[in-house]
């Protein structure tokens, strides 16, 4: 309840959209599972620095440089195998490249918890702990961002906050037009 969270207005045509600040490193798969909206939290040893975050707490999602490992991947085949089997959905289409050294998306990050069982039904095989931030309102970005990743809750270089807010509203926009075969108009 309450005002739409910026990423959610942004998705709406609502026009102000802010930039996030920060930006967190994850390892890919893993990165992409959030970018695709599948996976809406992030394990981590600390708890998210949500003061630093500002008063929208923003996020943007850095996929690591580092190759694939394989151990990760094996991992997260098995938790999407089990989000699959609890949401009864198979994972969306158009996943997108495995992009590195990028960041892919922007979240809203609403908290963390220290137990998986307070995690919605959905989210819990992500978990792997000892905490998970918890995401909602995320936006994939259509053109990737080149960055230079950095542990923990990095500060984005001012150089690439245009180029973040830029690529923020082209995915804003994207998201308002109209699926292939639609055209919106009434009695469509």
């Amino acid at each position: 309840a309450g005002r739409a969270r910026p990423a959610a207005r942004a998705r709406r045509g609502g026009g102000d959209v802010s930039t996030p600040t920060r930006a967190l490193t994850v390892w890919q798969p893993w990165a992409s599972m959030i970018a695709a909206d599948v996976k809406r939290i992030e394990n981590r040893t600390w708890r998210p620095p949500l003061e630093s975050l500002g008063p929208l707490q923003l996020l943007a999602i850095h996929a690591a440089a580092a190759p694939v490992k394989r151990r990760e991947v094996e991992a997260c085949r098995l938790a999407a195998a089990e989000w699959c089997a609890v949401t009864k959905r198979g994972l969306p289409h158009g996943l997108g490249p495995i992009d590195h050294g990028k960041i892919i998306a922007v979240v809203t990050v609403t908290g963390w918890t220290d137990r998986a069982v307070t995690l919605p039904t959905d989210q819990q095989p992500w978990w792997s702990g000892p905490l998970a931030w918890t995401f909602e309102d995320i936006v994939r970005l259509r053109t990737p961002i080149s960055a230079t990743g950095a542990q923990g809750c990095w500060k984005i270089p001012a150089f690439l906050l245009k180029p973040l807010a830029d690529a923020m509203l082209d995915a804003a926009f994207e998201s308002q037009a109209p699926a292939r075969g639609e055209t919106g108009g009434a009695g469509a």
